[in-house]
């Protein structure tokens, strides 16, 4: 029996890490409905993939359920976590509620409630099986070397302005004349710095990064992770070629970020290194040593942004700059205020049950103000908007209150590096999900969310935890010495 317990758990965490090295990757089968398509335009979020990573993440989930319910079941653990799980399964229920109400679309939707099943359920493997600081630090290497692969990928891709044939990972297929892949017109197409100087000449459109993902700006936010991962790791590493290393990814990952043009993560990243500095600042202010880290950390992060700025400075004026202005832009400013002022009309005519969930794209020509183009049937780009249009006000409020209770589980442990890292982290990708969809309509977005959230649980319980022993260990000679 003990050996079948130590084979489960191993299978499980091995199954995580290779759920981890899979997560940018678009390997997926899509099943395509009648309304897929509007005019030959294919709307993403009238079909339902089914991705690798939620192949592994049920593997996942049915080897640790079983590891729970036979072997191991943490009653403490599960104790602290009760009051965030219950928001959480508040939120499924409704969800399925949501697809009992709409029944002549449950087909659709129903897949999307499993997904969120599953990812509540891989929540809750993290906070029961990462126990110790050497998982969290084997799965930030992890996502560390996916991002600094990514980031190479978006180099050359960008580079090249066309894609390296890996489709076999789900890399988009990528050439500048194609419509509908994300591009900015730049004068004289000139990629970077050099080109300017050397008087070099390219197509007028530019295209940028994607990796494997199927945006640049899911791209930009895998990146965003793996650098704040790298800048954590170089924070509390104390080895120099590891320091070098980590130096280096960072110099990487900043260019990766840059290229992918993502003016929402560029931000969103340079928000999350400042509060982990601010935080790191404070609480660290009487330990020299670990001041002169952080400075040594925030020295490698401004050169790293002082060294893209000057190589792609040109690219993000032309881009729009980080607020967004140009005919483009105003174009995608235009659009996303027209999917939150249909959203806010599903929100006051379905208040409590919603339009039902992966219906958004479905109804949305019944709450328009003005007549909708094929491509502009997207999702509203924040997700808590889309929540409330597609699940009510309710399910909405429950994922928030979810959230919110993370958060300050994390802010009442922001002194550990760990945890204030991975807050950060959540902020961040929190700061994300008001200005896109991706977070909760992407499986590599949810994934991405709901592992960050299960990090930052697990680290605020593993430091309990290692308070508690060290409070015991205290206590032990006092007990001796009285015997």
């Amino acid at each position: 029996m003990h050996k079948l317990k130590k084979i489960f758990r191993i299978l499980s965490i091995w199954l995580f890490y290779l759920l981890i090295v899979s997560l940018p990757f678009q390997i997926k089968k899509s099943y395509f409905f009648d309304d897929s398509y509007n005019k030959g335009v294919l709307i993403f979020y009238n079909t339902n993939s089914l991705y690798l990573i939620e192949i592994l993440g049920f593997l996942l989930s049915i080897s640790f359920l079983l590891y729970i319910l036979f072997f191991e079941f943490h009653v403490e653990r599960f104790r602290k976590s009760i009051l965030m799980l219950a928001p959480a399964f508040i939120f499924l229920i409704l969800n399925f509620v949501s697809l009992l109400v709409h029944r002549e679309t449950m087909i659709f939707g129903l897949f999307k409630a499993i997904i969120i099943s599953l990812l509540i359920v891989i929540f809750c493997f993290i906070i029961n099986i990462l126990t110790v600081k050497h998982m969290f630090h084997t799965s930030f290497w992890l996502i560390l070397a996916n991002s600094c692969i990514q980031s190479s990928i978006g180099i050359f891709q960008y580079f090249g302005q066309k894609s390296l044939g890996l489709y076999f990972l789900g890399e988009e297929f990528i050439r500048s004349y194609i419509p509908g892949l994300a591009k900015f017109k730049q004068a004289l197409g000139q990629k970077w710095i050099v080109d300017k100087l050397l008087g070099v000449y390219h197509e007028t459109f530019i295209v940028r990064a994607y990796g494997t993902f199927p945006h640049p700006n899911v791209y930009g936010s895998f990146i965003v992770i793996g650098l704040m991962m790298s800048i954590y790791l170089l924070f509390v590493c104390r080895e120099t070629w590891k320091r070098i290393f980590f130096a280096f990814a960072i110099f990487l990952q900043t260019t990766g970020l840059a290229i992918s043009f993502s003016r929402v993560a560029i931000v969103s990243f340079a928000l999350a290194f400042l509060g982990f500095f601010a935080l790191m600042f404070i609480m660290k202010r009487n330990e020299r040593e670990q001041r002169k880290n952080l400075f040594f950390t925030l020295s490698m992060v401004i050169s790293a942004a002082i060294f893209t700025g000057l190589l792609f400075y040109p690219q993000f004026l032309e881009r729009g700059g980080v607020v967004s202005y140009g005919t483009t832009n105003k174009e995608a400013i235009s659009d996303r205020r027209l999917y939150q002022t249909i959203s806010l009309h599903m929100i006051t005519q379905h208040p409590w049950m919603g339009v039902g969930i992966q219906n958004f794209t479905r109804v949305m020509d019944g709450h328009t103000p003005i007549p909708l183009q094929a491509y502009q049937h997207q999702p509203v780009h924040n997700i808590f908007l889309l929540i409330a249009a597609e699940s009510g006000i309710p399910a909405a409020i429950a994922f928030c209150i979810y959230l919110a209770y993370i958060v300050y589980l994390g802010y009442r442990k922001k002194e550990s590096p760990l945890v204030a890292a991975l807050l950060c982290m959540v902020l961040a990708y929190i700061f994300i999900s008001f200005f896109d969809h991706y977070p909760y309509s992407l499986a590599q977005g949810q994934m991405i969310f709901f592992l960050l959230l299960g990090f930052l649980t697990a680290s605020t319980i593993l430091d309990q935890d290692i308070e508690t022993s060290e409070s015991i260990k205290t206590k032990q000679p006092r007990l001796e010495a009285v015997v």
